[in-house]
């Protein structure tokens, strides 16, 4: 309804070329090149204008969506030094809907059995997505500690930490295997960014290093479907608007190439597509 009076609110105005906007820019700042003034250059060497007209835009290409899951989640980083404090913690952003919580362990054995069940008591992990990073002990024993927590069976949360790349990755799927909905294949190109990697090369890292997840999944005799759905990509945001916005998107369109290439049906690809994770 909000999008149908909007459009409406245009019909009392005439359409307008990009020429004509753009002559009108020469009138208003009295110089034939002020817009290319206006203009700036990314270290990708991309030009980036102040407004884009609909009339010169791309030829439109496809991103998978699943428009039902299709959504940003409000994430709330508790770091974890004590495991009956930050459940009192949790709990208490829960309350303010919160739709996601990460648990940040300072050290590994606040990620043992009998911490991760005081850490949990009284959330409902159907409800809340449930992340860990940090000082975690393996992949695989933590995956295990998890799957024989209660209520955790269904969680659509993941692991925060890339050191899964390092493991073996049969013994990741056997232990993960009884949280079906649970990421724990990380990318992280965080490090990437935070020593100077512009957004086409981090974009470079990431989808280097999930096609070495992908290729060493099938080489364990996994499918790269099964193994992109335990994917979970950290993505950082920085200060250029404009380019953060086209950073995932462009990320989400190549990951479905990359997993094109690798026999996943194009008719699956908006369900086996990596989840993205800013920061």
């Amino acid at each position: 309804m909000i999008e149908q009076h909007s459009h409406a609110l245009f019909n009392d105005f005439p359409a307008i070329s990009e020429a004509e906007w753009l002559a009108q820019v020469a009138v208003d700042l009295k110089s034939d090149t002020a817009f290319e003034s206006l203009c700036w250059h990314t270290l990708d060497d991309f030009t980036l204008k102040p407004w884009y007209a609909r009339e010169s835009a791309p030829p439109p290409f496809t991103i998978p969506t699943v428009k039902a899951t299709n959504a940003w989640l409000n994430c709330k980083r508790i770091v974890v030094n004590n495991a009956t404090t930050a459940n009192g913690e949790a709990l208490y952003w829960l309350e303010r809907s919160n739709a996601a919580l990460e648990f940040h362990c300072s050290n590994a054995t606040l990620a043992n059995a009998e911490s991760l069940q005081q850490l949990l008591a009284g959330i409902d992990a159907n409800a809340v997505a449930l992340y860990f990073s940090g000082n975690l002990p393996s992949t695989v024993e933590l995956l295990k500690r998890l799957a024989s927590t209660a209520h955790l069976a269904e969680n659509t949360g993941g692991l925060l930490n890339a050191t899964a790349q390092h493991e073996d990755v049969a013994a990741l799927f056997q232990a993960g295997s009884q949280l079906p909905n649970f990421r724990w294949l990380t990318v992280d190109t965080m490090p990437y960014h935070q020593q100077g990697a512009t957004p086409a090369l981090e974009i470079d890292v990431a989808l280097a290093h999930v096609s070495n997840l992908l290729h060493r999944a099938t080489d364990a005799a996994i499918s790269a479907e099964d193994a992109a759905q335990r994917m979970e990509i950290i993505m950082a945001v920085g200060s250029s608007h404009f380019v953060e916005l086209a950073k995932p998107r462009a990320l989400h369109y190549l990951l479905a190439q990359l997993l094109h290439a690798y026999g996943v049906p194009q008719v699956n690809l908006p369900i086996a597509l990596p989840r993205l994770f800013a920061r």
